[in-house]
């Protein structure tokens, strides 16, 4: 995800979260925490036990941040991708 506009001054703090979900629930999970806001990247990784079989995963993510002691946040996802398992 990539913030296309931004506020005067930098958010006070962010936060942000990613899962790899199947897609009903989630399968892997990094949180990052609330953060002084800057460039942050969270990598999940899943590996799988059956490499035979196709299964469709998403990736699902949400940032937060503080601005001026307001919070705002929003979730995103990507697009179903089906792939063997492996």
């Amino acid at each position: 995800m990539e913030i296309a506009r931004c506020t005067p001054k930098p958010p006070d703090k962010c936060h942000l979260t990613v899962s790899i979900a199947n897609p009903v629930y989630d399968i892997a999970h990094k949180d990052g925490g609330w953060t002084k806001c800057g460039k942050k990247t969270l990598t999940v990784g899943y590996k799988c036990a059956d490499l035979i079989s196709k299964r469709q995963f998403v990736t699902v993510g949400t940032l937060a941040m503080v601005y001026k002691g307001r919070t705002q946040s929003d979730a995103f996802s990507s697009a179903k991708v089906t792939l063997y398992c492996r």
